[in-house]
């Protein structure tokens, strides 16, 4: 197993590029801070996709029974009105418990510019 961190963000995949790109960053950037000190380059960053935002809640919900650390981004402005757009983990050793609930999730696939 590896002994790098694994930076997971799940984003929501009902949503344009460009509002997955901003809605990732977020999440990223928020979950990183979180993390309280640099993070280390070997870093692993891994980009995970929810269908909706009842999906992602549903992962919200397995995430706080497990006590997984983890910050949940809420967009306030139009078009999504206070809608959870994305989670950013705070980065983390691949363990059981993380693999519980990343196993079932898919990667992220978007365009290219």
């Amino acid at each position: 197993m590896s002994s790098n961190l694994f930076h997971f963000c799940i984003v929501r995949s009902d949503m344009t590029f460009g509002q997955i790109c901003a809605q990732l960053t977020h999440a990223a950037g928020e979950s990183a801070a979180l993390f309280g000190k640099p993070l280390p380059p070997e870093t692993i960053a891994v980009v995970l996709a929810s269908k909706n935002e009842e999906h992602l809640i549903q992962i919200k919900e397995k995430l706080d029974h497990l006590d997984i650390e983890h910050v949940s981004f809420y967009e306030p402005d139009f078009p999504f009105n206070g809608a959870m757009t994305a989670i950013g983990v705070i980065p983390r050793k691949r363990d059981k418990k993380i693999r519980k609930v990343v196993s079932t999730l898919g990667l992220m696939k978007g365009s290219t510019l």
